[in-house]
Parts: C-alpha cells; sequence; structure tokens
C-alpha cells in the first residue's frame, strides 16, 4: 500500500512540473566546431535529426530533437560553401527541438554522419565510402529509384512536415545539370608579413560560458578565426564569461589574460598557447642562430634601433649588428626569435610613400610717389641799390667806386656777355629747392632793363603695380623635408688688414641670400590626410634711407619669416599670406622761417612722398603620389 501511493504522489507531482521530465530527458548541445567544409555537432549523448535544405536562400537546416542548446552561437565560416554556421533553440514544447543552420554560398551536395555523440555534416562531397545520404547530387550511372523523406518547411507553425515521394536520380551523360566544383583559393606570396594577433577579426561576438574548458573556449574562438591553435600542458583550468557584443580580438585577448596565458606566434597560422613562464623558460634553453637581413628602404642602422628597443622590452636573447656596406642586418637568436624579428623587419622596411608638393607664389608690390620744388632766382640794381647779383664777372657796388668787389673774389676774366641772375648756390638771391625726380617743370622770368627774375616749378608723380608669380613643383619622401628655394646672390667686398708691419690688406667678396625660402615636411597620416609643417622666409635688402649700409658696403636686410603645422586632405590647398612689407617716407627740405609762411612758404621748400607696399602669398597643395 506505502508502494503504490508513492508511485502516485511521484506520477502526479511529474505530471504537474513537467520541466523535470524535460531536463532529465532532452540530451545537451556541448559545442559546434566548423573546419574548412565540414561541422561537428557534439552532444552528451545520442540524438535523433533530422535534416532539409532550402534554395531561396541556399541553407541546410540540421534539427536535434529532444535536445537544449547550452548557448547560442553564430561562427562566420567564409570557406568555399559555408557562408556562416548559427544555432537556435527551434522549440520547447511539447517536444525540445534544437537547430543548426549552414548558410551556404550555393546550392551544395551534402552528407550526414552520426558517431556516438558526435554528427558530422559534410558539404561538396561524401564523408566516407558506402554513403548513401547524398541529396542533389547527380549519379554516376543510373540507379534504381528508391525513396527518399523530403521536408517541406510549413507556413503557418514553422515545424517540417514529412512526406514520402519516389523520385528517380539525374543520369549526366543524358541531361545537362551543373556541377558544383570548389573553386580554388589564391596563394598568399607574403606569407611572413602576416601577424596573427594584429590581424584577429574585429567583428562582434556573444559569449556566454559557465566552467567551461579554456581549451574549448579558445578552440571555438580560433574555429572562427580561421587559426590554428597548439597547447601547451599548463594550458588548462575552467571559466566563465559573459560578453555580449564585444570586438572578436578584444574577446581573444580577454579569455587569454584572464587566464593568464600568452600566445605566440611560430607559423603564418599557427599559434601556441602557453603560459608566460614556460615561454620564458623556453627562451633561456633555446639554441641561438644567425641570418642576415637585406634591407630595401629603411637605413639598417635605424631599424637595428628598434629591434634592440623590442628585445629590451621582451627580454629576448637577440644580438643584432650592422653592415652599412650592404645595408644589411646581422641577427643572432633563437629559431622563434629569428621569426618574429622577420616578421618586424618586413613591417617596418616598407617603400615611404611619396609626397608631391606644389607652390604657388604671388608677390604683389605697390608703389606710389609724389615730388614737387621749386627753383627761382632774381637780379635788379637801380640809383646804386641792388638785389642779387649778375653773372659770375659783375661787381658788387657801382663801378664808380674805386674798387668794386666782385661776386666771385680772385675772378679776373673778361666782362662779356649779357649779365644774368646767380641762382642761390652761385652766390646769387633765390631759392634752389628742385623735386627730387623731374618729370615734369613750368618756367617763367622777366627781363627789364635794370632787373631780371626767373623760376622753375618741378614736379613728378609715380604710380605703380608689379605682380610676380613663380610655381615650382618639388617631391620628397614621407616625413622628409623639402626645400625651394628661390633667392639671388647679393655682392659685397670687405677688407681685412693684419697687425703685421708694414700691414697686409685682404679684400674679399662676400655674397648676402636674399630672395623666398620655402620648408616643407610633409607626414601622411593613417586617415589619409597629410601633416606639414610649413616654414617660408622671405629677405630683401633694406632700403637705403632706412638702413645705412655698413662701411665695406654690406646691405641691410629685411626678414620675414612664418612657422606653422597644418593637417589638410590630400589635393587641398592652404594659404599663407600676410607677409606684408609696407614702407611710407614723407620729407620736407625749406628755408627756415620763409618755408613756414601760408602760401608763400612753398616758394621756399620743396616736399617728396612715397609709399612702397609688398605682399607675399604663399599657396601650397600637397598630392599623394600612389604606386
Amino acid at each position: 500500500m506505502k508502494k503504490t501511493t508513492a508511485l502516485l504522489m511521484t506520477i502526479l507531482f511529474l505530471a504537474q512540473n513537467p520541466l523535470f521530465i524535460y531536463a532529465a530527458e532532452n540530451a545537451l548541445v556541448r559545442s559546434v566546431r566548423v573546419s574548412a567544409e565540414s561541422v561537428y555537432i557534439t552532444t552528451d549523448k545520442p540524438v535523433k535529426y533530422k535534416a532539409f535544405a532550402m534554395s531561396q536562400p541556399p541553407k541546410l537546416v540540421v534539427e536535434l530533437e529532444d535536445a537544449r542548446l547550452r548557448t547560442l552561437e553564430e561562427i562566420p565560416v567564409n570557406s568555399v560553401f559555408i557562408k556562416k554556421v548559427r544555432t537556435g533553440q527551434f522549440r520547447t514544447s511539447p517536444v525540445s527541438v534544437s537547430r543548426v543552420v549552414l548558410e551556404l554560398t550555393q546550392k551544395a551536395v551534402y552528407d550526414i554522419t552520426q558517431k556516438g555523440n558526435e554528427l558530422v555534416v559534410v558539404l561538396g562531397g561524401k564523408f566516407g565510402p558506402g554513403k548513401s545520404g547524398l541529396k542533389d547530387a547527380p549519379a554516376a550511372a543510373e540507379p534504381a529509384a528508391e525513396g527518399v523523406k523530403v521536408i517541406t518547411p510549413s507556413s503557418q507553425d514553422n515545424s517540417p512536415e514529412l512526406s514520402t515521394i519516389s523520385v528517380k536520380a539525374a543520369n549526366p551523360n543524358r541531361e545537362n545539370i551543373p556541377v558544383i566544383v570548389p573553386q580554388a583559393r589564391p596563394l598568399k606570396t607574403d606569407r611572413i608579413s602576416r601577424s596573427i594577433m594584429d590581424n584577429l577579426p574585429t567583428d562582434p561576438v556573444n559569449l556566454d560560458y559557465s566552467e567551461a574548458n579554456v581549451r574549448d573556449i579558445i578552440g571555438m574562438l580560433a574555429a572562427k578565426a580561421g587559426i590554428n591553435i597548439i597547447y601547451s600542458d599548463d594550458v588548462t583550468g575552467t571559466t566563465s564569461i559573459n560578453l555580449n557584443k564585444v570586438p572578436f580580438d578584444e574577446a581573444f585577448r580577454t579569455i587569454l589574460n584572464v587566464n593568464g596565458l600568452a600566445a605566440q606566434q611560430v607559423g603564418d597560422n599557427i599559434l601556441r598557447i602557453a603560459s608566460p613562464q614556460t615561454f620564458m623558460a623556453e627562451q633561456k634553453k633555446a639554441f641561438l642562430q644567425t641570418r642576415v637581413f637585406f634591407l630595401n628602404y629603411s637605413r639598417a642602422a635605424e631599424v637595428k634601433t628598434q629591434l634592440t628597443a623590442v628585445a629590451a622590452a621582451e627580454v629576448g636573447l637577440g644580438k643584432y649588428a650592422v653592415d652599412e656596406g650592404n645595408n644589411a642586418l646581422i641577427v643572432t637568436d633563437s629559431a622563434l626569435g629569428l621569426e618574429n624579428t622577420a616578421r618586424l623587419v618586413k613591417s617596418l622596411d616598407r617603400a615611404p610613400k611619396q609626397v608631391l608638393i606644389e607652390a604657388k607664389l604671388v608677390e604683389v608690390s605697390l608703389d606710389n610717389s609724389l615730388d614737387y620744388g621749386i627753383q627761382w632766382s632774381g637780379y635788379g640794381e637801380k640809383d646804386g641799390n641792388y638785389v642779387g647779383g649778375g653773372n659770375i664777372a659783375s661787381n658788387i657796388g657801382p663801378a664808380s667806386l674805386p674798387s668794386p668787389g666782385r661776386v666771385l673774389p680772385g675772378y679776373s676774366g673778361a666782362l662779356t656777355g649779357v649779365p644774368a641772375p646767380l641762382s642761390a648756390t652761385g652766390g646769387g638771391t633765390g631759392v634752389n629747392l628742385p623735386a627730387n625726380l623731374v618729370y615734369g617743370a613750368f618756367r617763367l622770368g622777366k627781363v627789364a632793363s635794370n632787373y631780371m627774375f626767373d623760376t622753375v616749378i618741378t614736379a613728378a608723380a609715380k604710380k605703380g603695380k608689379a605682380k610676380v608669380l613663380s610655381n615650382p613643383k618639388v617631391a620628397t619622401l614621407n616625413n622628409k623635408q623639402a626645400t625651394i628655394n628661390i633667392t639671388t646672390q647679393i655682392p659685397y667686398t670687405t677688407t681685412e688688414t693684419t697687425q703685421t708691419v708694414p700691414p697686409v690688406s685682404t679684400t674679399k667678396v662676400v655674397y648676402l641670400t636674399t630672395g623666398i625660402i620655402l620648408n616643407v615636411t610633409p607626414t601622411i597620416n593613417s586617415d589619409g590626410r597629410i601633416s606639414m609643417k610649413i616654414n617660408p622666409q622671405v629677405s630683401q635688402p633694406s632700403p637705403a634711407s632706412v638702413v645705412t649700409p655698413a662701411a665695406g658696403g654690406a646691405p641691410g636686410i629685411d626678414t620675414r619669416s612664418a612657422d606653422t603645422n597644418v593637417i589638410v586632405h590630400d589635393g587641398e590647398t592652404i594659404v599663407i599670406g600676410g607677409l606684408i612689407h609696407d614702407t611710407q617716407a614723407e620729407a620736407v627740405y625749406k628755408v627756415p622761417i620763409l618755408g613756414d609762411i601760408p602760401i608763400l612758404g612753398y616758394l621756399f621748400k620743396k616736399k617728396s612722398m612715397s609709399r612702397t607696399r609688398m605682399e607675399l602669398l604663399i599657396f601650397v597643395t600637397p598630392r599623394i603620389i600612389e604606386g
């Protein structure tokens, strides 16, 4: 009676709690792995499965009955036939169904083989001899008709509906049926330059593991990245991790770090996983070898500096020597160290990019000047009174005087010619203030019996505009300075005198450089833009009115310069302006007191005004030279 009662209570409890039955009966999908064109599905016990193919888009769906997933996965593959493999819990009641969906690049034949707790799905051909599970494949010979189960997806409940039909395999000798041929992949020619850790995928991944074996997690990630893994004996233990939409490379490095592991590349597509202590112990016992690396673009001495710094940071055994004549690097290190050095050398010894610097230099010169002046002289004599003087032979005073003085003492020439008034510089009366530049003059005067007056008004005005354009181009290597030099050499003499007895004097000709010097250092950034350090210098002789040349004729030099750093896009133009030279001068020459009289003062003064303005505009356009 007691046994019967206990049995009834157990049945009643399980009926009200079907989850216990579900947990007890369902198989657990432990892992889904991908290798080339094969997919391996591992469960904790054998399961029943169904498979069907879809054409739009091409897919292969494998359904596992009475099974549940430990975690949802999405594995990018990108092989000849498989694009991606993803898992999902299709249904949980009344029967739990898990799905593994293979997204295909094209319609392909497949074969599914069950080995104990593992299902193996092979795309593109038979998995082994004697299998008859190939679908959608042309037969070699015409076989007898047989029943084939076809799973048709239902549009209402999304559950497959089974039906049985009879089909006849096609004969490729009679019908033109396309046959899928795997495409050959191009071989990599520069294998040694690839660094696995630096080229890991960056696609976001989701990881949710609880007390999972660290080797299984690393193996799953390695399968996604398509790389091979070698585990050291000290790679053991379990880990729990929950990452959501984390870049693949960050997830891979995080798993290594939290488990105290490191990765070392031992081939173009092979990573060895071990603890750092294992790598350091092996490094100390390694056998040293020597190899010579011939460089094409970089200088061996510069590369040696970089390699020495890396070896010091990694506590490596590498020793380096430089052969300057052959631009070669001699390295002594372990076999693994030489492989790492080869990858570093390949990364450093690259053909440098070049930049074409196109410069336009526009110099605009404006100049205005105005000069005016006056010259006049007068002479008159009446009743013994006179103003001014005649010519240089004229007497001062009446001729009746016993010894009249001459305008110029000591003159004894003949008194010939008509007397004319002397100018102010000759000893007469008048003003001699002509314009500095004479482009026009107006002369007037009057001659009477006893006086003469003569005047000349001079003036000049100038207005000019000049434009100088030069368009030099120069190409330079990335991060190397380019110089554009548009200059003139101005000579002057110097004299050196020794302190010997007798002293010896030596005259030398020295040259001063004036003009435009433009220094540009371009640096190509990783985003394709160009950083430029620009340093223009403009120099010219100082005007003589501003700076008096030193003894020996050395002229003064005016210099204008700028120093700037800019970032521009390829082909974009930067303009440098403001290099302006502006000179204004105004001078007044006059007779004291008389020149200050309003209006009448213009008869006793002259004036000169000038202004010179020069502006330099520099346009710099960098262009990256491709190829």
